[in-house]
């Protein structure tokens, strides 16, 4: 089997361009702007040779033997054994044949975890972003529409940081067997592996220095330690390690001081920890803040910066203030104190970070906003129109738009920019404040997936109620369609032809839609099951749906054809298992021309049903062992 690899990212740059410094007469500007509508070996070696010797150095031993014997005994020798049987095999005149080392290869993934913000790999060459689906990391080419998966993880990913000029790209997970892996973003190949971190519970979080060579991590469960990491040496063990202990909440944000390494800072919602390492140890400082302090309330903490061009810290909160964290004169530099708290916004702020000399925020409402150093609201992007933001990641590049309109140049400049948000939304804002969706997934888990019999179409339903139909070769969306009263979707099936689609709902309802436009094909719902619908099938003629429940009850549908058009009937409904039914398939029935409908429960037991057009039969009965549950189910598919 052949294995496929992706096409990797473009080369970068590797440098780092500051946006302009601001111009004293810098002015609010308001954007109003509308959306833009392999691993390879050598071939085996030929065993004939290898084969032909060994017969004929058999055959010479036999005849010294047989020489010998002959002169004491006149029996003769049995004949030497035929060579084994082996596959015949075709070689390939390639001598560097790319061979797979897996049964299967993932080519491409659908949807992404919008709590894991997109990071932007964007520079002059290259159109990739990096997000996570799952327990993979994603580089996506979006103007080409190419995928190179970074695969490695056994848990979901919980964290991904990208070095200041793109290159390395690490991800982390956390639970059983779990890993922190440095990623050369050029080419996709992992550069170092960290094994079984933080005594085996992973990381939630993990961060960069501004040299790329000490890599921070903070483990995922209380109470929490902090690892620092030299990721480019050979020991698999910390620099230094830290436990936070008991009295510290669980911290969820971690960032080092752009401009000095052996500073980093990490918050949870409650506390901000400041944080000093050398040679020996990590030293750390919690200030306290109550709403006490100031004669208001401060909110929930959110992401943190270190200030350009300052020795104060930011912390964003969740009632949109703004806490100013500054060492006291005379104080060591990273015992910082709350010096000041500022009032941006009414509503929450998600995102803090900062670009050039610019401090960059997002919030609830779905609103970028670009302050200078003093905090002055220089520029806002409120039209994204993709929900609260998450994540707010820049490209390498500051490159002011051409002037083709003769206009004024206020001196404000930033570099494009992608934007993540809780709607599972990426969106790139280009540097002319043109705005365009990369990818629009959907932010709730998908329960129903079924694949089409012979287009190339896979169908998912949501627990919002959303259906999209997807084209898995062209990778396209082919249609979608979000159910006005967004109930939720439990299971789904294409019927034998590829005409219609049966869905199923949390509340026990059934529809068919069509498997091209996701349109209802009847004006109502079957509603006959009292609890949510675990699974539907259609029969191999498509005359008979049957759809087993969460109350251990299997409800069957046929087809009833009029003179000029069908329609769906309700045939009967039974409950012939006292545990939840595992699986549920149409036979062949040899004694009629009606098929036979299979169920099998967890209470170990088989159940054959004889279907006709006006009742419905058990005629069959069995007790299976439990460890033969799940396989019963397909071996009956196949010979039944």
């Amino acid at each position: 089997m052949t294995e496929r690899s992706a096409t990797s990212p473009s080369p970068r740059s590797n440098s780092f361009i500051d946006a302009p410094p601001l111009k004293d007469d810098s002015h609010i500007r308001k954007h109003n702007v509308s959306p833009e509508p392999t691993t390879t070996s050598a071939p085996p070696k030929d065993s004939s040779a290898s084969e032909t010797d060994h017969s004929n150095s058999q055959s010479e031993v036999l005849k010294e033997g047989g020489s010998s014997s002959k002169a004491s005994t006149p029996t003769a020798l049995p004949p030497p054994a035929p060579p084994l049987p082996r596959p015949h095999t075709e070689r390939s005149n390639d001598s560097e044949a790319e061979v797979s080392s897996t049964p299967l290869g993932l080519m491409w993934t659908f949807g992404l975890n919008q709590y894991v913000p997109a990071a932007s790999l964007c520079d002059e060459t290259s159109r990739v972003i990096a997000y996570t689906c799952s327990h993979t990391t994603v580089l996506y080419d979006f103007e080409a529409n190419e995928q190179h998966i970074l695969q490695g993880h056994r848990n979901v990913v919980t964290s991904v940081c990208v070095s200041i000029d793109k290159r390395w790209v690490v991800t982390a997970d956390s639970g059983q067997d779990n890993v922190i892996i440095v990623w050369n973003s050029h080419n996709g190949v992992p550069v170092k592996t960290l094994f079984g971190t933080h005594d085996g519970v992973g990381a939630c979080a993990v961060a960069l220095s501004s040299d790329s060579k000490i890599l921070a991590s903070l483990s995922s469960a209380v109470p929490q330690s902090l690892a620092l990491w030299d990721w480019s040496m050979e020991a698999d063990t910390p620099l230094l390690l830290l436990d936070l202990g008991t009295d510290c909440s669980r911290q969820t944000f971690l960032l080092f001081n752009p401009k000095d390494q052996q500073q980093l800072l990490l918050n949870s919602e409650n506390d901000v920890l400041f944080c000093f390492w050398d040679e020996e140890k990590i030293h750390t400082y919690r200030p306290k803040l109550t709403d006490l302090d100031f004669n208001r309330p401060v909110g929930r903490y959110g992401q943190s910066i270190f200030k350009p061009d300052s020795s104060a810290v930011l912390t964003a909160t969740s009632l949109g203030n703004l806490v100013v964290w500054d060492a006291k004169s005379g104080q060591n530099a990273f015992c910082r104190q709350a010096a000041k708290l500022v009032s941006l916004q009414g509503k929450a702020l998600t995102v803090l970070t900062t670009v050039g000399q610019y401090i960059v925020t997002g919030d609830s409402q779905g609103q970028v906003k670009f302050y200078d150093e003093s905090l002055k609201l220089l520029s806002w992007y409120h039209e994204l129109n993709a929900g609260p933001i998450t994540g707010v990641s820049f490209s390498t590049s500051v490159q002011p738009p051409a002037n083709t309109r003769g206009e004024k140049d206020d001196g404000f400049h930033v570099p494009e920019f992608v934007v993540t948000t809780t709607s599972a939304a990426v969106v790139i804002v280009k540097d002319n404040g043109t705005i365009s969706t990369i990818r629009r997934e959907s932010n709730v888990a998908a329960l129903g997936l079924d694949a089409h019999p012979s287009r190339p179409h896979i169908c998912t339903g949501t627990k919002s109620g959303l259906l999209r139909l997807w084209d898995y070769q062209s990778k396209t969306l082919v249609s979608e369609r979000q159910l006005v009263d967004g109930a939720s979707i439990t299971c789904l099936a294409f019927d034998a032809a590829g005409q219609f689609i049966a869905v199923g709902f949390l509340d026990g309802a059934m529809c068919i839609v069509d498997s091209l436009t996701l349109e209802d094909e009847y004006a109502s719902r079957f509603c006959y099951s009292k609890d949510a619908i675990l699974r539907c099938v259609f029969s191999p003629k498509c005359d008979y749906l049957a759809a087993v429940d969460r109350d251990c009850c299997c409800t069957v549908f046929y087809y009833k054809k009029a003179a000029d058009e069908g329609a769906w009937a309700y045939l009967g409904r039974q409950r012939s298992h006292y545990k939840p039914i595992c699986d549920v398939i149409f036979g062949i029935n040899p004694d009629s021309s009606f098929p036979r409908l299979l169920t099998l429960g967890e209470d170990r037991v088989l159940v054959g049903i004889c279907l006709n057009c006006l009742t419905i039969t058990i005629t069959l009965t069995t007790i299976v062992d439990t460890t033969a549950v799940f396989i019963v189910s397909v071996k009956i598919a196949t010979t039944l």
